[in-house]
């Protein structure tokens, strides 16, 4: 029966990825359109590396299943051309995607199943197990710096991420923030960051992030160590109980998982429920094993949506839902404008100056305090107007252009006030 229930998951995911690879390789070919404004190809989804996580699964059930059958002497059986032809036909939809979490998934299954033969003949000494180490750090090593190289500034930025992550861990380490929170405090805390770092590497690439790109630090953020340890328990038992095929498919989530938020994407959450489902009946014989899974899962399921009363009760309702419509750092803008109006200037510099610190690279905060101190006459302007012209940009566009062309003009306006100040 298990094996069944095996079958049919692998069969599933094997067709999702030929059918998404489909998608994929005819919008390289023009006939059809993709999803994505900003992505000519992008499968299904908004993103060519969401396309890359129903892929991934799918050549590595084919992977797998290939490797078994090398180990067991069965390479030449009928299929084995159908499989390698599909592994050629899944690999160039991945090529075309273009992602790199991808490469290193399917590198690592195969590093995997390559250990795994390995070990099978007798590789079981102590020499040989620190060169199977040595070698698999490496060969990692290696990899990483390749992929990195090929897109830096968009690693950067997942780099960045993951540095503002680790200060909302350290703050909230053992319950985290509560379930979705990331969203609302992330940009606050990357202010934070810039605020003592503000020659930090990654000023340039700073943007409104709301995506961790990393499952584990996202758990981390939200449900701290209570909540990544239950879901390494989960993975661990599944793992445990599985066989070589679904720990390879295992294998390649957890590595997506580290730079792509795969439990957003409803197939990948139907895989993981049927792999679960499967590790489960083989773990059918002890009741008491799973007993003990249901009740973390039922208890982590139900006390997510509690993380979030206490400040949907005690915050103002229309403050709450100005945040829903736009993003932090405009929020923080308008707010800073709306202040000004109101004629507090404090409370509008202060909103200015987070605005700025959220995304160092962008002027317009800047361009604000700049006149707020303008219409006020304060004694910064000045000093605020050679930042204004000073600060590095990561796009200088007609906005750029023109905030800069007015710090010109006033100081050249005044410009005898501007050498004495």
């Amino acid at each position: 029966m298990t094996k069944t229930i095996q079958h049919i998951i692998t069969t599933t995911i094997c067709l999702s990825g030929f059918l998404q690879a489909l998608v994929v390789l005819l919008q390289r070919l023009h006939v059809l359109q993709s999803y994505s404004a900003y992505f000519d190809i992008s499968g299904t989804f908004s993103n060519p590396g969401y396309a890359a996580c129903i892929l991934v699964p799918s050549v590595t059930v084919l992977i797998s299943d290939l490797l078994l059958g090398i180990e067991t002497k069965e390479l030449f059986r009928t299929g084995t051309i159908i499989r390698l032809l599909g592994i050629f036909f899944l690999l160039y939809a991945i090529y075309v995607c273009n992602s790199r979490a991808a490469v290193l998934s399917i590198a690592v299954v195969v590093f995997y199943h390559t250990i795994r033969l390995i070990r099978r003949r007798q590789w079981t000494t102590i020499e040989h197990q620190c060169y199977i180490a040595l070698l698999s750090v490496l060969s990692f090593i290696i990899i990483a710096l390749v992929l990195y190289h090929i897109r830096p500034q968009s690693a950067n930025g997942r780099l960045l991420i993951w540095r503002v992550c680790l200060d909302i861990i350290k703050r909230n380490p053992i319950f985290g923030i509560g379930h979705g929170n990331i969203k609302d405090v992330f940009m606050y805390a990357q202010a934070n960051y810039f605020n003592h770092h503000p020659d930090s590497q990654f000023v340039l690439v700073a943007n409104e992030y709301s995506n961790t790109f990393n499952e584990p630090i996202r758990i981390l953020c939200e449900y701290g160590c209570i909540g990544l340890c239950i879901t390494c328990l989960v993975i661990w038992l599944i793992w445990k109980n599985s066989a070589d095929t679904i720990k390879a498919v295992i294998i390649s989530f957890v590595i997506l998982s580290c730079f792509i938020n795969i439990t957003t994407l409803l197939p990948v959450n139907l895989m993981l429920l049927s792999i679960m489902v499967l590790g489960l009946s083989r773990m059918s014989h002890n009741n008491s094993v799973n007993v003990i899974i249901i009740l973390l899962l039922s208890f982590w399921i139900l006390a997510c949506p509690f993380q979030q009363l206490h400040r949907q009760l005690c915050e103002d309702k229309e403050l709450v839902e100005f945040k829903k419509r736009n993003s932090p750092y405009v929020y923080c803008c308008e707010r800073g404008l709306q202040y000004q109006e109101a004629g507090d200037i404090e409370k509008a510099e202060a909103c200015f100056q987070l605005a700025h610190h959220m995304i160092p690279c962008r002027i317009y905060p800047s361009y604000l305090l700049f006149k707020l101190y303008e219409e006020t006459e304060h004694p910064q302007v000045y000093q605020q107007a050679r930042i204004l012209l000073e600060q590095q940009v990561s796009i200088i566009g007609d906005a750029t252009v023109r905030m800069r062309g007015e710090a010109k003009d006033f100081l050249r306006n005044n410009s005898t006030t501007s050498n004495e100040k």
